[in-house]
């Protein structure tokens, strides 16, 4: 089951966010060379620096499904009021809309963009909320291993 505001039908258009375009675009940039996710080593942090506060990225377990998150920038921890990086998932606010979120991402193999108009249950100081999902390829075996993405709050 998608989650509310969430789709994987998009084009660049959708994205009302630069940052999530920039990510998309870097991306889809690496996807169009051959077809396939782009895997880890090919993500720079010097190719995103004017967002990287703002980047997660979570190590998939497709077994168990106990998701880890690598990384948290300092962005999103500051929202959260905590760091969730090396955290799982499940342990997370918001983890089962999260979690279903990158069931999407696993059982489609496609990117997930979520736009909520209006937050019921963030922090105060913003009304909306965007993100974009990103599935990235193991170095080794080329299959789906992470999903790296970027936040936008306002």
């Amino acid at each position: 089951m998608m989650p509310r505001a969430t789709t994987m039908n998009f084009s660049e258009a959708d994205i009302p966010f630069e940052d999530g375009l920039a990510l998309y675009r870097w991306w889809h940039t690496l996807f169009r060379k051959n077809g396939k996710f782009p895997r880890k080593s090919e993500i720079n942090p010097s190719d995103h620096v004017s967002y990287l506060d703002k980047i997660y990225l979570i190590t998939l377990d497709l077994e168990s499904g106990d998701h880890i998150m690598r990384l948290h920038g300092t962005f999103i921890t500051e929202i959260h009021q905590r760091d969730n990086s090396g955290k799982p998932v499940r342990l997370m606010a918001g983890a089962d809309v999260f979690n279903q979120r990158i069931a999407c991402i696993i059982e489609h193999k496609k990117p997930v963009l979520v736009t909520y108009d209006k937050l019921e249950a963030h922090h105060d100081a913003y009304d909306t909320y965007h993100t974009i999902g990103l599935p990235i390829a193991d170095d080794h075996s080329g299959e789906l291993a992470h999903i790296i993405g970027v936040v936008h709050y306002k």
